[in-house]
């Protein structure tokens, strides 16, 4: 639950409902508010800060946790590509999946490296 002042008590209870509910109906049924009072709440910054927040915190964890299985994900492609025992198509597909996971970090590493230079030379330009 948040301790944001600026929004009431049952603002405060209904978050959590919200962040956690596959859909807004289902948060709105959970929070015991219908979706009209929902929507009119999002008008609210202070309520739609708090949702915001609540929900980057959430993802935020969620990605957390992916990174502890990203070493076992790792070593099940790299081991499905060594396993000779495996048909080919596995094989195949498991070395597809890296190959492809690689290349699509580069291209993000790439893209980064050229916001940057964007970014330094649209500062030295003001």
């Amino acid at each position: 639950m948040t301790d944001n002042e600026d929004l009431s008590d049952k603002q405060r209870m209904a978050l959590i409902h919200f962040v956690n509910s596959p859909t807004v109906e289902q948060g709105c049924k959970d929070a015991g508010i219908s979706r009209d009072c929902f929507y009119r709440w999002l008008e609210n910054p202070a309520f739609k800060a708090e949702l915001s927040k609540l929900r980057e915190t959430i993802f935020l964890e969620s990605i957390d946790q992916l990174k502890h299985s990203m070493k076992l994900a790792c070593h099940t492609l790299q081991t499905l590509c060594e396993d000779s025992e495996c048909p080919p198509a596995v094989r195949r597909g498991a070395a597809s999946d890296i190959i492809g996971h690689l290349m699509k970090w580069r291209e993000t590493q790439e893209l980064e490296k050229r916001i940057t230079q964007l970014e330094e030379h649209v500062k030295g330009v003001k």
